[in-house]
């Protein structure tokens, strides 16, 4: 796929909130559209093509004065640069989202929170495991306070991701705990079991961690996100592909060399047809 900068794969007109479109102030990014554009991005594995939109688009949003629409793409940005490992451009996303949060008024809102915690995965990501922390016990707060139902799925997210940098930090108690309540949350609907799966095999990492490979819990924790990768009630989308490249090298790391190259390969498969 041709991933340059050209018009034809960044251009989006622009929508205006008023009939005077002569007037820059009012005038605002097509957040849903570049949204949809970079789902066809994700959807063939083009990152670099994902990259060029996004950065395009900021430069667009900064241009106008669209504070609003400057954060939907930095917080796109955020998990972007976690997967393209641009640390560097992955830390000035944090930055510039939080930056944005307090300019637009949203940092106490629940979509506010979510940007927090894609801040917060992304400063675990580029080593910065006590940052991570204070941004997801800040997120915790404002989904607490805003009525958010501890069985909610924006608290699985914000438990599994929670886990992961605590057991960075080695506290290993309260990690599993967090992934033991993500379990719980994502276990219960089919549009969820991925992350279920997901949220196993970080649980069989962290008792390596803790207790050694020859604990007897890491092998229920793979067997349990195997049958959830082969439910066949599962879409096999792009997300699905995301998850199966996720999870094979923990399989792999694990012994379970036949199932990471088949979880490769569908993912292989999953992004040739798209």
């Amino acid at each position: 796929m041709n991933t340059d900068n050209s018009a034809e794969i960044l251009k989006i007109d622009f929508e205006c909130s008023t009939c005077n479109k002569a007037k820059m102030a009012s005038r605002h990014i097509p957040v849903q559209r570049v949204i949809e554009k970079l789902d066809r991005f994700f959807d063939t594995n083009d990152l670099a093509g994902a990259r060029s939109l996004l950065e395009y688009w900021q430069a667009e949003a900064q241009s106008v004065g669209d504070a609003s629409g400057e954060l939907s793409i930095v917080n796109e940005m955020l998990g972007l640069y976690r997967k393209t490992a641009e640390k560097e451009k992955g830390q000035n996303a944090v930055a510039r989202a939080l930056e944005l949060l307090a300019l637009t008024g949203k940092a106490e809102t629940i979509s506010g929170a979510t940007i927090l915690i894609n801040a917060a995965t992304t400063s675990k990501a580029f080593d910065e495991p006590e940052k991570a922390v204070l941004l997801y016990e800040k997120a915790t707060k404002i989904y607490k306070d805003c009525g958010v139902l501890e069985d909610d799925l924006q608290f699985a997210a914000l438990y599994n991701n929670f886990a992961i940098t605590l057991v960075d930090l080695e506290n290993f108690e309260r990690a599993k705990e967090f992934y033991e309540k993500a379990i719980a949350i994502t276990s219960r609907q089919v549009e969820s079991l991925l992350d279920c799966a997901v949220s196993y095999v970080n649980l069989a990492h962290l008792y390596e961690r803790w207790q050694g490979i020859e604990n007897e819990h890491i092998e229920p924790c793979l067997k349990k996100a195997e049958a959830l990768l082969g439910d066949e009630r599962l879409n096999q989308n792009a997300y699905y592909a995301f998850v199966c490249e996720k999870c094979a090298p923990s399989f792999d790391y694990f012994g379970y060399f036949m199932l990471a190259k088949k979880l490769n390969d569908k993912a292989r498969e999953i992004y040739g047809r798209s």
